[in-house]
């Protein structure tokens, strides 16, 4: 007992002694000869200005991407397979009913009409739908790069539209070149067939870009699914098959023009009948009418075989303004960060949310205010001095800070973001 006494004793002007050190040691140094000399060479300084404001080019962080991506895309065979099965069961499905139908009353080719329609419009939310759940993956490992300013907003976009690109032509050839020549669509004009690519090429990349956009933009993949059901619902409802837009009410029009699938559906439509002259029964005249005048007729004149052209246009304005909708978003990561990093020793402070993690650093810098309703408990020592005998300006700082939660880590991606 006694010799722990004298420890004690000890340990206390131990303690105390070096208290007196510090408190000499730092006035001293901040009245040194080389200590104002420093101070001078600050004032004079010009202000740190970074280079730019990525650590690589843009060609350098678009090539990473792309590679990336491309074996993002290769690595997820559930998400690739079940779109590939998609594009060979649904024109299975439809050439089963209509292989081989021919063209004799208005009835035939109101049901061709149809079945178009029907096809064309589930292989698009297909696309939309499927896409959910396969970027949403991505998103954790996203918000995390984005944090850390790793790549600029347009790289990142640039290389996800271009490997979406690739499979998307893809998956509408296997459609195309089933769908088709199975259901007996004309055969004898080549255009026909290339403009029915192009539209839906175009028209899968869309979708599959809007299921990325509603991802990116919500805060939950359950919202971006409620979201994009009623979006695509209302594009087919407005898109002219089921109303054309002379029928519509004049506060409504605006959504016809808006509707993607408009433009789709009036492409294909127009390019594969406006040259069949051949004459079919109209069931309710009873009289012979050429399939061109009949379809131009269901159309209610609105649908017209000079716009093919224009409609391809505008559905990839429609595909460009949904990319630069996804740059305000990717910006609001990005705006605050700086990418300036000084040499130094980086420790990693580790724990839930709560847990108290900015309550230390301000402690360790010597602004933390308790309010009224918080309780701070423990103590923090320099080198065995208490805060208050050492003068902290000089050896911490703490900068504003940013909250963004992200779900659990595990321990292998948390040193790896760090």
């Amino acid at each position: 007992a006694h010799n722990s006494a004298a420890i004690c004793k000890v340990s206390k002007r131990i303690h105390q002694h070096v208290a007196d050190h510090c408190d000499i040691l730092v006035t001293s140094t901040r009245q040194s000869d080389l200590a104002v000399r420093n101070q001078r060479l600050v004032e004079q300084g010009q202000e740190l200005v970074p280079l730019r404001k990525n650590a690589h080019s843009f060609g350098t962080q678009f090539v990473t991407l792309l590679q990336r991506q491309s074996a993002t895309y290769w690595r997820s065979p559930s998400y690739n397979t079940s779109r590939l099965v998609l594009m060979v069961v649904v024109p299975l499905i439809f050439g089963s009913v209509f292989h081989g139908m021919e063209l004799t009353t208005s009835m035939d080719v109101l049901s061709q009409l149809t079945f178009i329609f029907v096809a064309t419009s589930f292989l698009c939310i297909s696309m939309m739908t499927t896409s959910l759940p396969f970027v949403s993956r991505g998103r954790n490992v996203f918000y995390r790069e984005c944090q850390c300013n790793m790549y600029a907003p347009a790289a990142h976009s640039l290389s996800l539209a271009v490997v979406e690109l690739g499979y998307s032509v893809v998956l509408s050839s296997v459609f195309v070149h089933s769908f088709y020549w199975l259901c007996g669509l004309d055969g004898h004009y080549t255009r026909a067939w290339l403009w029915f690519w192009a539209f839906m090429t175009s028209s899968v990349l869309l979708w599959s870009y809007i299921g990325q956009l509603l991802v990116f933009w919500l805060p939950t993949p359950q919202m971006a699914e409620l979201l994009g059901g009623g979006l695509a619902s209302l594009s087919f409802i407005f898109s002219g098959f089921m109303i054309d837009v002379e029928t519509l009410a004049v506060v409504w029009r605006w959504v016809y023009w808006i509707s993607p699938v408009h433009y789709m559906l009036e492409g294909i439509v127009m390019a594969q009948y406006h040259h069949q002259t051949a004459p079919v029964v109209d069931v309710l005249t009873k009289t012979n009418v050429a399939i061109r005048d009949f379809v131009e007729g269901f159309f209610n004149h609105t649908f017209s075989p000079d716009m093919i052209g224009r409609n391809m246009v505008l559905l990839w304005v429609v595909i460009g303004v949904v990319q630069l909708l996804l740059l305000p978003w990717l910006l609001r990561f990005f705006i605050y960060c700086t990418s300036i990093f000084n040499p130094g020793t980086v420790t990693l402070v580790l724990g839930p949310p709560g847990c108290g993690k900015t309550t230390l650093l301000k402690h360790l810098a010597g602004i933390l205010h308790v309010k009224g309703n918080e309780q701070v408990s423990g103590s923090v020592t320099y080198n065995g001095c208490k805060p208050s005998q050492v003068d902290l300006s000089s050896l911490a700082a703490y900068v504003q800070q940013s909250d963004n939660h992200y779900p659990t880590l595990t321990v292998k991606e948390t040193f790896e973001f760090s």
